[in-house]
């Protein structure tokens, strides 16, 4: 099981990223988690043919996360796609996403491809794809917000945790406990804490000290501020909290 990103930072893009987006990969079976940028170009870019796309998590409505869903629905009509895709969020983003799309008249093509739209509201939520596994559950964040736990058993079972936007919680589901790799966003030092907890925001050292008290075994920082030159700053601050960071870079597989 491997993540590649598609995208780092926040919700300012640079010329080093768009907005973050990630792939999800377990032998044949792939997750996208959050659709921006553009999208097909970059999981072609990822290595990931768009068309093997099986599932679509959407973790909450602000703009960066949702914006390309159309774009990606569009791509893949005019790539001929025709087995059903499956779109996951909860139902606040869900209708938001679909309200999207309807602007579009996306569902309405001619010979468009089944979509399924799929609430997971509150509590745990497990889903298998193949071999692949995945459990949704809010996070604290400005508005209803997902994280994933992905999973699978060859064996050994491997985890991948993506806490999406938001602030440290007190309570995590004991499903998340010992991931192999924790994804965690952060968008900046302690010096922004008090701005970046008013709009449900993390620091590196707050997602650090999570890593730790999740007992993860290494962590990726996402969601990152525009301005390149802080991020040492930023890994330098959580690495003394958890020496078991690094920031990805765009495309590469990182595998459990």
């Amino acid at each position: 099981m491997d993540v590649r990103f598609l995208g780092v930072n926040g919700s300012i893009q640079s010329a080093g990223s768009g907005n973050v987006s990630l792939v999800v990969s377990h032998v044949d079976s792939h997750v996208l988690v959050d659709t921006s940028g553009a999208v097909v170009q970059a999981l072609w870019l990822a290595g990931v043919d768009p068309l093997t796309i099986d599932t679509v998590v959407l973790t909450h409505a602000h703009i960066d996360h949702i914006y390309a869903l159309p774009s990606l629905l569009h791509n893949l009509w005019l790539s001929k796609r025709e087995r059903p895709l499956t779109i996951l969020a909860n139902q606040e983003t869900l209708e938001i996403a679909r309200n999207l799309c309807s602007v579009f008249a996306i569902e309405q093509k001619r010979l468009m491809f089944p979509i399924n739209w799929r609430i997971a509201e509150g509590g745990w939520h497990l889903h298998r794809l193949g071999a692949l596994s995945f459990g949704l559950f809010p996070v604290n964040h400005g508005v209803p917000t997902i994280g994933c736990m992905f999973s699978t058993d060859g064996g050994k079972l491997s985890k991948i945790v993506y806490l999406a936007d938001c602030i440290p919680m007190e309570n995590y589901p004991v499903e998340v406990m010992g991931a192999d790799l924790l994804i965690h966003e952060a968008g900046g030092t302690d010096a922004q804490e008090a701005s970046l907890t008013s709009r449900g925001h993390s620091t590196a050292r707050q997602a650090a000290l999570v890593a730790e008290r999740l007992s993860a075994g290494r962590m990726l920082l996402c969601h990152l501020c525009p301005q390149e030159s802080r991020w040492d700053e930023m890994l330098q601050e959580a690495r003394r909290y958890f020496p078991r960071v690094e920031i990805p870079k765009l495309f590469v597989p990182y595998g459990v």
